[in-house]
């Protein structure tokens, strides 16, 4: 009886020192997004694609395994998408004109990524590296649900009173479009500025 007590006073005591080295906290900042593949002729039409600015909002945990190596699992609100230029051709034979539209693409989506981070200790924080492979859910229009995997890595500083900078890079690894007949991938790039609000150290 007496070791079962002792055993569940480890565990506890275990667990409350782990929970002590978790940090949350969030980062917001701002995307440069494109879709990627060379330019689509599906249709008669060519269209091609130019970036796009947008955001994110996350919610992370960072969960440490030792002192340079973490988890980080968070959930994403997020922009993609791109400038849409599409070229078309009228349907008269003896005088073709050509029509040019110009549109945003853009999405809203849930994200679900978790990245594995190197961190390196300096004097007033740590310098980290990571990347991972994510979960983006997006709701179409019609009621359908469209779930997208992709691949992403970032990098930054974390300064000891909690304060984070950084920079990210994240590509979809399957078409962005649900017409499977117009390619391309959902990519961007990030800049961010983030607070953890527990266990600065």
């Amino acid at each position: 009886m007496k070791k079962k007590i002792m055993l569940i006073i480890l565990i506890a005591i275990s667990g409350a020192s782990f929970a002590q080295s978790i940090q949350l906290g969030l980062i917001a900042g701002i995307n440069g997004s494109t879709i990627t593949g060379a330019p689509s002729t599906a249709y008669g039409q060519y269209v091609n694609y130019t970036g796009l600015m947008g955001y994110h909002l996350d919610l992370f945990a960072d969960i440490p395994f030792n002192k340079h190596l973490s988890i980080r699992p968070a959930i994403s609100l997020t922009t993609k998408g791109a400038v849409e230029h599409t070229t078309s051709m009228s349907t008269s034979t003896m005088y073709p004109v050509a029509f040019t539209y110009t549109g945003t693409n853009i999405n809203g989506y849930f994200e679900l990524p978790v990245n594995v981070l190197y961190h390196l200790p300096v004097a007033t924080g740590n310098l980290f590296i990571g990347g991972g492979p994510y979960i983006a859910y997006n709701p179409d229009i019609n009621g359908e649900v469209y779930l997208k995997p992709g691949i992403g890595g970032l990098c930054g500083y974390h300064f000891k009173k909690g304060l984070m900078v950084s920079a990210g890079y994240e590509v979809d690894l399957s078409n962005s479009s649900i017409i499977a007949l117009v390619p391309g991938k959902n990519e961007l790039f990030n800049i961010s500025l983030g607070y953890s609000f527990f266990n600065n150290k």
